[in-house]
């Protein structure tokens, strides 16, 4: 979002530039956040049905999860050992796809969840961890920039998304305690520019979803828009992966022009194939 914006204004300055899993300024996060997580969680299912061996060990997959998701949404659960209740949002989050690892485990993930096993449960009363996150920083930003043009957020009935989760980034209450004034709503326009440019979207990536790369694609009409099968958030930065993103990256950087006037074949996302998701031994 911020390479975009740089390039809005200074344009000229700007030689190529690569937006890996990019946050269009008019993409509003805080709408479609809940929204973009379950797509991204049923196409994980539907994935996972499409492999015979995925398919025979979670048969019935997103039906199960979403059916489990349903109930406890209206009427959360009190679990033996767990001091707290469990909701049908916290569920949820225990399908964690921030990377292609946490995307290999997930329908496992969503098998126990469906199947509301105690241990997958367990971790909803882990210990909590220090962050040395700059929640002050975040704050003043996504208040100003982000939350003030959030239909869903400014709304006093705006429905529940997988059972209640959370869309917003940040509570709304927290950014009218944190009381900064909302910037011009100019910095939600899409962004125009000529500026040679790679997009790379993960295939189920559920915090900036493939389709807002090709938002983005929709006013840089010199960009090129790569999603990586089976690939999740950031995917020049996974370092566990097979390296396609950080490979596609450097290519387009050597020859920005060149990359963007050959076929898609020309690549390694091309040769991609589906994850091998992980079941459980025999």
């Amino acid at each position: 979002r911020l390479a975009l914006i740089y390039a809005k204004i200074y344009g000229d300055n700007v030689e190529s530039m690569v937006l890996d899993s990019p946050l269009p300024p008019n993409a509003i996060y805080d709408d479609e956040s809940a929204q973009n997580f379950e797509n991204a969680l049923r196409a994980v299912a539907r994935d996972c049905a499409a492999q015979p061996s995925c398919a025979a060990a979670f048969p019935a997959l997103e039906e199960r999860f979403f059916q489990t998701i349903a109930e406890v949404s209206t009427s959360p659960l009190e679990i033996a050992g767990l001091d707290q209740t469990v909701t049908a949002p916290g569920l949820a989050s225990l399908v964690p796809l921030a990377s292609e690892g946490s995307v290999r485990r997930a329908p496992m993930m969503m098998d126990q969840v469906a199947k509301l096993e105690p241990k997958r449960l367990k971790a909803l009363v882990g210990p909590s961890q220090a962050s040395d996150f700059a929640w002050g920083m975040r704050f003043s930003v996504w208040c100003s920039e982000a939350l003030p043009f959030s239909e869903r957020s400014n709304s006093e009935n705006p429905g529940k998304v997988l059972g209640g989760y959370e869309s917003a980034a940040i509570d709304p209450e927290l950014c009218d305690a944190w009381a900064v004034p909302a910037i011009d709503p100019s910095i939600t326009e899409p962004v125009a520019s000529n500026v040679p440019t790679l997009i790379i979207a993960g295939e189920f990536d559920p915090l900036t979803p493939p389709k807002w790369g090709e938002l983005a694609a929709k006013t840089l009409p010199n960009s090129k828009v790569v999603t990586i099968r089976g690939g999740s958030h950031s995917s020049t930065q996974q370092w566990g992966g097979d390296g396609c993103a950080m490979s596609i990256s450097a290519d387009f950087l050597a020859t920005p022009e060149a990359f963007l006037m050959a076929t898609d074949s020309d690549n390694c996302a091309s040769s991609r194939v589906a994850p091998v998701y992980q079941v459980p031994r025999d």
